[in-house]
This record gives structure tokens, C-alpha cells and sequence, in this order.
């Protein structure tokens, strides 16, 4: 049978049509189904965000997201400076270069590990774009069969030929602070930053969206109810206008919503789903509930998955028995704190020239030392501590050459202490490889690196943590 080209249209701006589709979407659908019959509202896709194209040819998709590049190129495109850089910074007045230095928390240094993650993750999407072609007849019935599922049907298996894509997801694990989530910010520079309104050929819609990535927040509440409401806030950020109105996508919730957003996910050509900022907090939630509805969306869509989280939260997905391992049966990648040597003191040089004193002056021999003493190896803390201290170089223009050790410890204590004490944990750690009380693993276990749970099974840690986290936290 000849399918039609169906209208897909994104709508928000009346509840009364949001009412023939709970998720506020009009559906795709094969001739002979019945559509809205309403002229298209465009107010939910006519923002600037959007660049419609048209396209012929067999993957209409695969076009928007880069080949995988070489490693050099890739630490280049991932590589983000934030601080403008100047010929002469005596011009500048001290309003100036406080105003310059205003972006230095967004800087992030690319490093090998980083391009390398970055090419798999472009290959797996890549990948995964081609075999979900909607100018595919086997995929196209796929598709339009979610029109079901956003009313209330089952979710659909995926086409045989789909299998390959049905695996676990991506963890992305390491200590907070050590970067992974400047990476994953990044990394959406590469995978695409807007959505795009597609015009289809043949059996393809004859309009629909392709959205290259989408990251959620863990939730506060660590409950699958707030992940799907977090999911709902992101599409709508990602795809609404000014007039958006609240009750798109309202079905993403009770009994049915998770299966709403995996077809919604489907419907919208995801290309990559990212879920940020699992932690020690998190196991105190329904986490099992939200790891589950992970590994169902990755084998009912075929969407590339990546988790983000600590250690604690690692060790108790991959030691917890079946029903989490699920997820993480694919392994891990491992984005650990960075030790101190000649990668370290070239990432604290690299720091230094984003300071707005005389580029020709060099780095003091004491700041890489310094440096880690005062961070640990933790990304996070180190960008804080040349933050503090290219602020106090506006202020003092000798300081960079005069400056001591001793003068520079001072300005970064005031700056880092609220880290004071996941500090002391962690060098403790490093230094013995003991954590000196069990409290202090509950409180700071986030900063700590893999071997500090190794040999305590994954039940016992959420058993522990579950109990010792307080209400409300």
C-alpha cells in the first residue's frame, strides 16, 4: 500500500486540539488513518531555533551529525577557550578585564581521552541514524506505529533488523568535578545544538523534526515521575515558543508516561539521550524505576544512551544484581581525577594564559605543585582556583610576578573553602587508600575515585547509603 505524506505538527497553542493527542503532538500516520483535519499551527515550531530544509535522497537525517573526525580535530572542536584574548592587556581597565574574565568557569582543555570518547559516541549515533531511516519502508511502519502508543497503546519492538541497536547504554562514570559533565556539554557541539524541521520524500513524513541530543537532569526527587518531568521541560525548551502552552506533552506522566516519552523520543529522530548528574543523593530514590525505563527506551528506540554519575552510584548499578546491571552490562567509561605530572602542568599552563596579566610572563615554578595540592586532580576545583586567582591578578598587576607560594595559598583558601573537607577525604585517600570513617564515605563519597568502593558489594552500598542519607537531602 502507498503511504501518504502525512502532516507532523508540534502543537501547544489550544487544548482543545492537544486533546485528540495527549502528548500535544499531531502524528504521522499511513493513508487511511485518520489525522487532525485542522489547518497546522506553527507555534510550536515557528521559533528561530528551527532552519528548515528540504531533502531528497535515501537517509535524510544522517547529514546533520559529523563524520567521525580525526583525534587532533576533534580536540580542537571540543576545545572551548571562554576568555577573549587581547594584543594588549594594559589597555584594559580593571571593569574590562573583570568582564572578560566573566566566562572563565565555561573553559574546558580537551584532552586524548575526551576526542576518543567523542568519536565513539558520534560513531554510535551515526550508526544508529542510518538504520532509522524514515525513507525506509520497514522503519516507516515502525514509526507511524507510535501514533498507538501516544494514545495509550503498548510500546512496539523494534524491526528485526534493528537488533544491533537494542544494547545497554553508555556509562560515563567518575568522580564529581572531574569533568564529565563539560564534556557531555561539549560533546553536543559536535552531535548538533538545534533541532531541525525536515521535508520528506516518498514515504517520509512530509514534515518532521530531527532533535540531535537531549540532556536531562537526574532528578531532585530520584523518582522516574521526575526524570519524565524533566523530560518534558527539556523537549519543550528545546522545541516551544513563547506561546507554548503547559499542557503539551501533559500524558508524560501516571502509568503510561514512560512509554509516551520513548515514543515521543521515536517520533522526534533523537539522535543521542543524555542523562547527567547520578549521584550518592540518587539512591535514596526509585533509581532502580529510572535505570529500568533507560534500558527499555534503548531496546524499544535504538537511541544511543549515555549516563552520567559517580562512583557510588557506578558500583551499586554494576554489582546490584540483574535487574541494574541491564543497563550497565556494556561497561563503563571511566573519566577519572587527573594526577599530577606533565599532562597536569600543561593543563595548569593552559589555565595560567587565560589570565589577562603580560602573556610573556611564565607560569611561577610552584603554581602546578600548588595547584594540585589545592584541588586534587578535580577539574572542577582547579578551574575555581585560577578563577580566584586571575581575579586577584586585576586588582594586584604585580602579582603574578611577586606572588608566593605562600600569598597564593592564601587567596585560593578563602576562595576553596567550601571544599575543605571532600578535600581532606580525598587527599587522605590518595595519600593511604583508606578513608578514615565510614561517615565521611557518605558524606563526600562523590569526590572519591573507583577503588575507594571496590570492595564493598554493590547491595551493601545502596543498603548503606540509602540509610545514612538524611530526609529531604
Amino acid at each position: 500500500m502507498h503511504m501518504a505524506e502525512p502532516d507532523l505538527v508540534l502543537r501547544g497553542t489550544a487544548t482543545d486540539r492537544i486533546s485528540h493527542s495527549p502528548s500535544g503532538l499531531t502524528l504521522p500516520s499511513p493513508h487511511g488513518l485518520p489525522l487532525q483535519q485542522e489547518a497546522p499551527s506553527p507555534a510550536f515550531l515557528a521559533g528561530p531555533q528551527f532552519s528548515p530544509e528540504t531533502h531528497s535522497g535515501e537517509n535524510p537525517l544522517i547529514g546533520y551529525v559529523p563524520p567521525v573526525l580525526p583525534e587532533t580535530e576533534l580536540r580542537a572542536r571540543l576545545r572551548n577557550r571562554a576568555v577573549p584574548q587581547f594584543e594588549n592587556t594594559d589597555c584594559l581597565t580593571p571593569e574590562q578585564k573583570v568582564a572578560a574574565l566573566a566566562c572563565l568557569p565555561m573553559t574546558y582543555r580537551a584532552n586524548t581521552e575526551g576526542a576518543r570518547f567523542a568519536q565513539r559516541v558520534i560513531a554510535q549515533v551515526r550508526a544508529s541514524l542510518a538504520l532509522r531511516n524514515p525513507e525506509n519502508p520497514r522503519y516507516a511502519r515502525f514509526y507511524y506505529g507510535q501514533a498507538d502508543v501516544m494514545h495509550g497503546g503498548r510500546l512496539k519492538p523494534m524491526p528485526d533488523y534493528l537488533g544491533g541497536l537494542s544494547g545497554p547504554g553508555v556509562i560515563l562514570a567518575g568522580p564529581s568535578g572531574s569533568g564529565k559533565s563539560a564534556l557531555l556539554h561539549r560533546l553536543r557541539f559536535l552531535v548538533g545544538l538545534q533541532p531541525v524541521r525536515l521535508h520528506g520524500k516518498g514515504i517520509a513524513p512530509a514534515e518532521f523534526i530531527f532533535l540531535p541530543m537531549l540532556t536531562l537532569r537526574w532528578p531532585d526527587c530520584g523518582t522516574l515521575a521526575g526524570l519524565l518531568a524533566n523530560f518534558r521541560d527539556a523537549l519543550i525548551a528545546e522545541l516551544g515558543s513563547s506561546q507554548t502552552s503547559e499542557a503539551v506533552f501533559a500524558n508524560m506522566t501516571g502509568r503510561r508516561g514512560s512509554s509516551v516519552a520513548i515514543a515521543t523520543c521515536i517520533f522526534l529522530n533523537l539522535g543521542l539521550l543524555v542523562v547527567d548528574g547520578m549521584c550518592l543523593r540518587s539512591l535514596r530514590g526509585e533509581f532502580r524505576e529510572i535505570l529500568d525505563f533507560l534500558s527499555t527506551l534503548k531496546r524499544h528506540s535504538g537511541i544511543p544512551t549515555i549516563l552520567s554519575c559517580t562512583y557510588p552510584a557506578l558500583q551499586v548499578i554494576t554489582r546490584g544484581g540483574s535487574t541494574l546491571a541491564n543497563f550497565g552490562s556494556g561497561g563503563h567509561e571511566s573519566w577519572d581525577l587527573e594526577p599530577p605530572g606533565t599532562s597536569w602542568e600543561a593543563c595548569c599552563k593552559s589555565f595560567w594564559g587565560l589570565g589577562l596579566h603580560d602573556p610573556s610572563i611564565p607560569i611561577p615554578e610552584y603554581l602546578p605543585d600548588l595547584m594540585w595540592c589545592v584541588s586534587r586532580g578535580n577539574m572542577r576545583i582547579l578551574t575555581e582556583a585560577f578563577n580566584a586567582l586571575h581575579h586577584a591578578n586585576v586588582y594586584d598587576p604585580r602579582l603574578p610576578i611577586t606572588g608566593t607560594r605562600s600569598t597564593v595559598t592564601d587567596i585560593l583558601d578563602v576562595r576553596l573553602r567550601r571544599f575543605k573537607e571532600p578535600l581532606s577525604v580525598l587527599a587522605s585517600f590518595q595519600e593511604s587508600l583508606v578513608v578514615p570513617r565510614k561517615e565521611d564515605l557518605y558524606a563526600h563519597g562523590d569526590y572519591l575515585p573507583f577503588e575507594a568502593f571496590s570492595d564493598t558489594p554493590g547491595a551493601e552500598l545502596a543498603r548503606m547509603f540509602t540509610a545514612r542519607l538524611p530526609r529531604g537531602a
